[in-house]
């Protein structure tokens, strides 16, 4: 005679299987769908929207992560330029201060962390997290670019 319990455990086990397959079937139907009704064009814009990247912070509790989307070409065109207003700005303190704000704006576009929104224009943000959000961000775009050009499939 086998264990009431192990017989239940089973039985739930056998039952969020089922979900789970109803709940992928679902999740290929729903794609399906949306594939069907989106042009190439929106395919590509789509992309950026949904190619995520992950920057991992360090505080006293341990690791964090805060995530960004792909960069688009005139984003990455301006965080390089950021980045050379900010190289300039040992001998130009208002040029610190443009960077900076041009960082904060494209953090705050690029961030899709939950909860961050309005972090990025506060007081309470450090310098060093905006560039560093940013620049990770231009990095991980900057390899994916790199990896599609040498992939392209054939049609």
């Amino acid at each position: 005679m086998s264990d009431p319990v192990e017989q239940e455990r089973l039985q739930v086990l056998e039952e969020s299987e089922g979900l789970r397959d109803r709940v992928d079937a679902d999740e290929d139907r729903r794609k399906a769908a949306l594939r069907a009704q989106l042009s190439v064009r929106d395919r590509l814009m789509r992309r950026v929207q949904v190619t995520r990247f992950k920057t991992v912070f360090e505080d006293d509790l341990g690791d964090f992560v805060v995530e960004t989307r792909q960069m688009t070409s005139g984003e990455r065109f301006q965080a390089v330029q950021l980045n050379q207003l900010l190289a300039q700005s040992d001998r130009e303190p208002e040029k610190y201060a443009e960077a900076i704000g041009g960082f904060r704006e494209l953090a705050r576009e690029l961030c899709v962390t939950p909860g961050l929104d309005d972090y990025w224009n506060g007081e309470g943000v450090s310098d060093d997290v905006v560039i560093a959000v940013v620049m990770s961000t231009l990095q991980q775009t900057m390899r994916l670019v790199g990896e599609a050009l040498t992939s392209f499939r054939k049609e």
